[in-house]
């Protein structure tokens, strides 16, 4: 499949973007995550994920571009990459300028933390309306959803 993916890449993707994220698993363990976006021939896009890297060093600037560099180069996309998307934490920001590819934050993840932000569910707070989302969120627990009961009918 790599092999086949590796020839729609060099055939169709004339320029590519990458998304990027690190995230990490119930195991305490780090991931970074290389996905490519492009347009084939019908106007339809295509994102296969190409890598999900176990990050064992810490979390650098240096570390993060090195490891997006080199997938880009297993890949053969190095050349079109033209941006790297990535949620703009600042251990993440300016790496594509490390590799010579436009680095763009995400706009929807900046309004998410915005939204999280301002109504207070970003954190453990004290703010009115983390408290109702919090009290929505355990309302399901307060009813019986498996049982059945018949009404009787009039």
């Amino acid at each position: 499949m790599s092999e086949q993916l590796a020839d729609k890449l060099d055939s169709d993707a004339r320029h590519t973007a990458i998304t990027t994220d690190i995230w990490t698993s119930l195991s305490n363990e780090a991931y970074l995550s290389f996905t490519a976006s492009y347009v084939v021939h019908d106007w339809t896009i295509k994102s296969p994920v190409l890598a999900t890297i176990n990050l064992e060093d810490r979390h650098m600037q240096s570390v993060i571009a090195a490891n997006l560099n080199k997938v880009a180069h297993e890949w053969n996309v190095t050349t079109k990459v033209i941006a790297c998307v990535h949620d703009g934490a600042a251990n993440i920001r300016d790496v594509g300028d490390r590799n010579n590819w436009l680095d763009v934050s995400c706009a929807a993840h900046k309004l998410q933390r915005c939204i999280n932000t301002s109504i207070g569910t970003d954190k453990v707070t004290k703010h009115p309306i983390a408290k109702c989302v919090a009290a929505a969120a355990r309302l399901p627990d307060a009813f019986d959803l498996t049982a059945t009961t018949s009404l009787p009918l009039r």
